[in-house]
C-alpha cells in the first residue's frame, strides 16, 4: 500500500548541490517524527539561495508499518539529511543505507532562509557540515 497522498515536484530541470528535508506538519516547522509525518518538504540549497523542489503529503497511519517509512524515504532519496522531531533507530540505520542524515531538532524549529548561514556554504563545499550544527535553520 502506498501511504502518499500528494506528491507536488517543483522542478525537475535544475539540479541542487544540496538538497535537504523537512517532517512537517504545517509546513512552516520542523515538527514531526519522520516515520509518520504528515507531509515533508524537499529543498534545493545553493551557494546564493535555495528553492522548494517538493512537497509530499502522506496518510497518517498507527502503528510500525514498513511501508510507510519505504513512501517516506522514496521523496527523499537524493537528500543529504532529513529534518525531524524524532527518527526511530531502525529507520535511522535505513536511510542512512541511502545516504540520508536524520537530524533531530528541538520544538520549535523554523524551516527558514538557509542562504546568509556559513555552514550551509561548508556544506555545499563538502556535502557535510563539519561542525553538525543546525542553526543554519534557524537563521532569521
Amino acid at each position: 500500500m502506498n501511504h502518499l497522498q500528494r506528491h507536488l515536484r517543483v522542478s525537475d530541470v535544475h539540479v541542487s548541490h544540496l538538497k535537504v528535508a523537512f517532517a512537517s506538519s504545517d509546513m512552516k516547522t520542523v515538527n514531526q517524527h519522520f516515520g509518520s509525518c504528515e507531509s515533508l518538504l524537499v529543498y534545493g540549497v545553493e551557494p546564493d539561495g535555495y528553492e522548494l523542489i517538493q512537497a509530499a503529503e502522506f496518510q497518517v497511519v498507527e502503528g510500525h508499518v514498513p511501508a510507510k517509512v519505504t513512501s517516506r524515504i522514496e521523496v527523499i532519496d537524493g537528500c543529504f539529511a532529513v529534518y525531524c522531531n524524532a527518527v526511530g533507530e531502525a529507520v535511522f540505520r535505513q536511510l542512512m543505507t541511502h545516504g540520508i542524515r536524520a537530524i533531530r531538532v528541538e520544538l520549535p524549529t523554523k524551516v527558514s532562509k538557509p542562504s546568509s548561514c556559513d555552514h550551509w556554504r561548508s556544506a555545499l563545499a563538502s556535502k557535510a557540515c563539519s561542525s553538525g550544527n543546525i542553526s543554519c535553520w534557524r537563521c532569521r
